[in-house]
């Protein structure tokens, strides 16, 4: 994958599936939670669906660009109102600096671009705050990587950690943060062993982990973009093996539980065959994982990996746990038309109630790309732009008494399993609850 990384951008976006000193304060932020219910958009429920109930929940918006091919490939959310949205160009051409931001719950975006990231491809992106987010890039022109923070918004970026992948043969994969100050980012081997830094003040200062406290590499093996997820202090990371001609022989699941400290083996085999993949835990047992059309499913934290016998049509760009209702997840289709295993299965999306074994689909041919769900009623997917300025991204913001007729459903296919109706997502920024941001998970 090292060569796939650095390949053309073209071939890359096939292969792609996944702060200054501070006490966080809502006082001293200028951003406030907006309303995010549809009447408050200002939108109605999209009639023009083929589901069994003739709307869906995703809403269209212009991601802040009107030009053709515009993609989001990864998003960090922070609450409801904010969300930073990482851009990319599908029909191939160079890559782009550029990061689609929202405010209020997904009603504008606007597109801000990071010149300090200028002959960068974007990586990974780490939201801890309304304002402040984290970005990371690895230069294509002279090799190594480079850490940007956002203070304001992302209207200004600033460069931290310059004494991280300093080296040209540095290659940083991920970027996670488990609160505001505390974060990790996963890279490549470098001299010996993975280069993995953490910071717990926020990005001020990055140190590097020592190798003692990391499994050693195998022969040519590497970090994963996309392929890293976090769960209250755990961090899970996919490792990869390849041969000279980068066809993939292995692939281990690396796991932290002391915020990236110290690593360990979690499973020494993964089922991975293919340079897509998604991986998500929605507890510290249980999370989904796809690999070349295939999703698979853990209970026991990743050590073992069992293919899911679904039912209904899962689609394999990306997917989502619901943060408010467990068991529950999104599955989205989307990105390159044919020969893209992210695409395998159509354009659209769907629910699932029972961790994957039952999929409802929400709508078909609409190109959905990578998905964060920030609760119940409420969450984004990423799109491609088609040109006419007014799309790129959606928003889902469910109506609660539509989301009686998904329940029905769901009852009437097991009825053996009764669900309820969920409730609207809580403001996480009532007065007096300004650290309550601490029980979501920063992705």
């Amino acid at each position: 994958m090292r060569r796939i990384k650095k390949a053309s951008y073209a071939f890359v976006i096939v292969m792609m599936a996944a702060t200054l000193p501070f006490i966080v304060s809502c006082k001293k932020e200028t951003f406030k939670e907006p309303n995010t219910s549809v009447e408050a958009i200002g939108l109605s429920d999209n009639k023009s669906i083929f589901n069994p109930f003739g709307f869906s929940p995703w809403h269209k918006r212009s991601s802040g660009v009107s030009v053709p091919h515009r993609g989001i490939i990864e998003m960090s959310t922070f609450g409801q109102a904010t969300s930073y949205g990482l851009m990319y160009d599908e029909s191939g051409e160079p890559p782009y600096q550029d990061v689609s931001i929202t405010h209020n719950g997904g009603i504008t975006w606007q597109v801000h671009s990071i010149t300090e990231l200028e002959n960068n491809y974007l990586y990974g992106v780490a939201a801890t705050s309304p304002g402040i987010a984290h970005v990371i890039g690895y230069n294509y022109v002279n090799g190594g990587g480079n850490i940007v923070r956002t203070s304001d918004g992302g209207a200004s970026w600033k460069r931290e950690g310059a004494n991280a992948y300093s080296d040209p043969a540095s290659f940083p994969d991920a970027i996670e943060f488990f609160n505001p100050r505390d974060g990790v980012i996963f890279g490549d081997v470098l001299n010996g062993y993975f280069e993995i830094y953490t910071t717990n003040n926020g990005g001020n200062s990055w140190k590097r982990v020592p190798s003692k406290s990391i499994p050693a590499p195998l022969n040519s093996e590497y970090g994963s973009a996309y392929l890293t997820d976090t769960y209250n202090n755990t961090i899970w990371a996919v490792t990869i093996q390849s041969d000279a001609d980068y066809n993939i022989l292995n692939a281990r699941l690396f796991q932290s539980d002391d915020k990236g400290e110290h690593w360990y083996v979690k499973n020494s085999s993964l089922p991975l065959n293919n340079y897509d993949g998604t991986m998500k835990f929605r507890n510290h047992s249980v999370g989904l994982f796809k690999n070349n059309g295939v999703l698979y499913r853990t209970r026991d934290g990743g050590t073992t990996w069992n293919e899911v016998n679904y039912s209904g049509t899962w689609f394999a760009f990306d997917f989502d746990n619901i943060p408010g209702l467990p068991g529950w997840w999104i599955s989205t289709g989307g990105g390159y038309p044919s020969d893209d295993p992210r695409s395998s299965f159509g354009f659209g999306s769907s629910i699932s109630y029972d961790e994957g074994n039952h999929w409802i689909t929400l709508d078909t041919a609409v190109n959905h790309t990578n998905v964060d769900m920030t609760g119940p009623l409420h969450g984004y997917t990423g799109s491609i732009t088609t040109g006419s300025g007014d799309d790129g991204v959606f928003v889902y913001s469910f109506l609660q008494s539509r989301m009686s007729s998904i329940v029905s459903s769901v009852n009437s296919l097991t009825p053996h399993m009764k669900v309820n109706v969920p409730k609207a997502s809580k403001n996480i920024f009532l007065p007096g609850n300004k650290f309550a941001f601490l029980q979501h998970r920063i992705r």
